[in-house]
């Protein structure tokens, strides 16, 4: 990970995370607009990365939280995380 990424958690734990998932996989939930975010990406020539083709952050962040919604997540501001738990998933599903 690069220096200017900040969490409280490990460096270990997050690579560990983002290699969990295949960038194809990754690529997949960008763009699906059914189950995924309907995001169009561009690659960066310079750096061989994907990125929002519209380049904003907003639409990024507004899809994200479109499908957290169609997830039936429930956000609370001003609150505190206590923990995370898996929900039951109806069979052949995902999360």
């Amino acid at each position: 990970l690069q220096r200017d990424f900040f969490t409280g958690g490990s460096a270990s734990a997050m690579r560990a995370v983002f290699a969990s998932w295949p960038l194809q996989e990754c690529r997949s939930w960008l763009e699906d607009p059914d189950d995924g975010l309907g995001l169009e990406l561009a690659v960066e020539e310079d750096s061989n990365k994907y990125f929002p083709k519209s380049n904003s952050a907003r639409e990024v962040r507004d899809r994200l939280v479109a499908a957290c919604v169609r997830q039936g997540v429930t956000f609370r501001y001003s609150s505190s995380v206590e923990g995370i738990a898996p929900r039951d998933l109806p069979a052949g599903a995902h999360g």
